[in-house]
């Protein structure tokens, strides 16, 4: 069975879609690995840890908060 990345995971993907950023850019910013990252944002086969999901929302200058459930309207 295929594992699927978590809500939260998916909710960045889309938002990191939708700003147009590169996967490879998001690497460069936080240091985190670029195969990492393509398997959470990209492949969503994989979900963020913790530690990646609040480099990337430092990157994004976002509050973690951003990507709870039912906030996915408020991201601008």
């Amino acid at each position: 069975m295929a594992r699927m990345a978590d809500a939260t995971t998916i909710r960045v993907s889309e938002y990191i879609d939708e700003l147009g950023i590169k996967v490879s850019a998001v690497s460069r910013a936080t240091g985190i690995s670029d195969g990492a990252l393509r398997r959470s944002l990209s492949r969503r086969d994989r979900s963020l840890r913790v530690d990646e999901f609040l480099k990337i929302c430092n990157f994004l200058k976002k509050e973690p908060l951003d990507f709870a459930k039912g906030a996915g309207q408020t991201i601008s």
